[in-house]
């Protein structure tokens, strides 16, 4: 992967002064969820695992690279009564698990190149199927989270970038996956 930059430049003038302003976004991170199985359809009690793929050239920014496993309900109606509305709304996590595969310390070298992280969870025993309806969902995804310190926004700061990938849950397993 090569090293992308892109310069902008941008004059205005402010009380007779020209003023030059140079934006720099450089330093690609990939980051890429995948899961090792074929089908992506897990059972309740049963193993997902995966691996997360960092491709950097920013090595001196990597502070954390985690993973985390969410299953959630989420419901969300209204209800009219004359000229007003009463919203509804609720949330229940299945799952809702967090993982932190590498940290930057004071033992370890810093990240530059291209890793793959491994990782495993157990969907729980009672997980619902995936559902999307009209007014709520049940939905199931891995996260991951590569938390950087750098430049950005004018100063350095903390920031973070997440990608994220879905799977299904089905409750009733007819043969072996």
């Amino acid at each position: 992967m090569q090293k992308k930059e892109l310069a902008l430049f941008l004059f205005f003038p402010l009380h007779s002064l020209f003023f030059f302003i140079i934006v720099l976004v450089a330093k690609i991170t990939t980051v890429e969820i995948s899961l090792d199985s074929k089908t992506n359809v897990f059972f309740p009690n049963s193993e997902i695992t995966g691996k997360i793929y960092l491709n950097t050239i920013e090595a001196e920014t990597i502070q954390k690279v985690n993973v985390k496993i969410i299953g959630r309900a989420y419901v969300f109606f209204l209800v009219r009564r004359y000229r007003s509305s009463l919203q509804y709304e609720s949330e229940h996590y299945y799952i809702n698990a967090n993982e932190c595969l590498w940290k930057f310390n004071e033992t370890n070298q810093s990240l530059n190149g291209e890793y793959w992280f491994p990782f495993k969870f157990v969907i729980p025993s009672n997980a619902p199927a995936n559902v999307s309806e009209e007014f709520g969902e049940i939905q199931y995804f891995i996260k991951a989270d590569i938390e950087f310190y750098g430049k950005k926004f004018g100063g350095y700061k903390k920031y973070n970038e997440f990608q994220y990938y879905g799977f299904s849950v089905c409750t009733s397993q007819t043969e072996n996956p």
